[in-house]
C-alpha cells in the first residue's frame, strides 16, 4: 500500500474526528461507514463511461477512514 494513501486515510479520519468526535456506539460507527459505502456503490456501479475516478477514490478513502474510526471506538484489544 501507498504511504500517500494511508496519509490520506489517516487525514480523512482526522478531519472527521475533529469534525463530529468519536462514534458515540457501534450503530453510530455502522451507519455512518454504510453511508459512505453507499456513496461509493453508487459511483462504482455507474456506467464506465459517467464514472468518476476522483469521486471513487475520494470515496474509498472515506470508507476507509470510517473502517479505523471503528476500529478506533473499540479501544485496544
Amino acid at each position: 500500500m501507498q504511504l500517500n494513501t494511508l496519509n490520506k486515510v489517516q487525514k480523512e479520519l482526522e478531519t472527521s474526528n475533529k469534525a463530529y468526535g468519536q462514534f458515540t456506539s457501534y450503530a453510530e460507527g455502522i451507519a455512518v461507514l454504510r453511508e459512505e459505502y453507499l456513496e461509493l456503490e453508487q459511483e462504482i456501479f455507474k456506467k464506465p463511461s459517467k464514472r468518476d475516478k476522483k469521486r471513487i477514490h475520494d470515496e474509498a478513502i472515506q470508507v476507509a477512514a470510517m473502517a479505523l474510526k471503528i476500529i478506533e471506538y473499540t479501544g485496544d484489544r
